[in-house]
């Protein structure tokens, strides 16, 4: 999906599409009537959508300084509480999506079950306790440590993937991830936050 928006002071109109990116003129599910606000960095808005799952969407958004994307919870609905993370990064021009890299290599839709090894001293965002998702996408990686496109990614020649580190949004969420590689199986993922504290997830067995 994608957004045009339009800011007047702390609010926020626009045009929000199911499918493809306004004023793409392939961009089809679109409605008029995406409203919103904006108070600093922090973004919000919905629209009445009737694609493959119609209802209102809703964001609840942060946007890095620097403009570059924004990060944080999309549902359709009323509530967003425990939705999924979403990232939402700027379009060139007219252009019906977002640009995938020519060298761009194609990941699959592993999906991996993390728990927490190592974590920074006295910071609690991660409990060792639970079981975090994490998975490729078709055009990128989503789960509980955010959400990123391809063009934030890179795999080396062993098949560990990198990723950013890319511009702060959520607080909580990471800005880099590596996602290591041992043979044919990812066996642990290190995500680093903005202020620099670093977390390691051991990849547990797929049953």
């Amino acid at each position: 999906m994608g957004v045009q928006l339009l800011q007047s002071q702390g609010s926020i109109s626009g045009v929000g599409c199911g499918v493809g990116v306004p004023p793409a003129s392939d961009a089809s599910y679109c409605s008029s009537d995406l409203a919103g606000s904006i108070s600093g960095n922090l973004v919000k808005f919905d629209f009445q959508s009737t694609a493959e799952i119609p209802g209102r969407y809703l964001a609840d958004l942060v946007a890095s300084d620097d403009g570059t994307r924004m990060a944080g919870r999309f549902g359709v609905g009323s509530s967003i509480e425990n939705k999924l993370w979403f990232a939402w990064l700027p379009v060139n021009g007219d252009d019906y999506w977002l640009s995938v890299p020519d060298n761009a290599p194609s990941y699959g839709g592993e999906q991996l079950a993390l728990r927490l090894s190592t974590a920074e001293a006295n910071d609690p965002r991660f409990d060792p306790n639970i079981v975090y998702d994490l998975g490729f996408a078709l055009n990128g990686i989503v789960g509980d440590l955010g959400a990123f496109f391809l063009s934030e990614m890179k795999r080396d020649g062993t098949g560990s993937v990198e990723v950013g580190p890319v511009a702060a949004t959520v607080p909580e969420l990471p800005v880099y991830l590596l996602l290591t590689k041992t043979g044919d199986a990812f066996t642990s993922v290190t995500a680093r936050l903005s202020n620099g504290h670093t977390f390691t997830f051991d990849v547990l067995p797929r049953l």
